[in-house]
């Protein structure tokens, strides 16, 4: 399969995703395959390893993150836990930095990595145990580091913010 699947257009695969899951949410192939008893979140990640760095650069670029995003959540935690246990960092990295930037200012959205928002409950501040409510973070970058090592921050991108 995963040879089939570096020989197609991820452009146009995820058109015809898109356009199926329009037609039948709830019940999308995408849904249905991820939720079949017969792939794991391990296989997932073996068949993206394999299927070509190109297929997935303009998979991503074009797929609207819906579909995938609510088949992901039905499926479950063990399933997204296998996904990234088993998928190829360094495969990670260069989608993260393939995707387009997003100039938020300009009303221009980021491909659907870069435009990921990570919906965290912010628990504590500066070293204080206030509950501070939901925060929304986005990702602009990915980069491997074994540990002890950490990444220095990186700028931050655009303009700084007003405040």
């Amino acid at each position: 399969v995963s040879g089939l699947i570096s020989n197609l257009d991820g452009e146009v695969v995820a058109r015809a995703i898109n356009a199926e899951y329009a037609l039948h949410p709830g019940s999308s192939l995408i849904e249905r395959l991820l939720a079949s008893p017969h792939m794991s979140g391990a296989d997932i990640a073996d068949l993206l390893n394999r299927a070509g760095y190109q297929f997935l650069v303009d998979l991503l670029a074009n797929l609207d993150a819906d579909p995938v995003a609510q088949a992901i959540n039905a499926v479950g935690e063990e399933f997204l836990t296998d996904l990234l246990a088993f998928i190829d960092p360094d495969l990670v990295v260069g989608l993260f930095r393939a995707d387009r930037d997003p100039d938020y200012t300009a009303g221009k959205r980021g491909g659907a990595l870069k435009d990921l928002n990570i919906h965290l409950y912010v628990y504590a501040a500066i070293g204080l145990p206030l509950p501070l409510g939901p925060g929304e973070f986005k990702t602009f970058d990915a980069g491997i580091y074994i540990p002890p090592d950490i990444p220095e921050m990186p700028p931050y991108p655009g303009p700084p913010p007003p405040w």
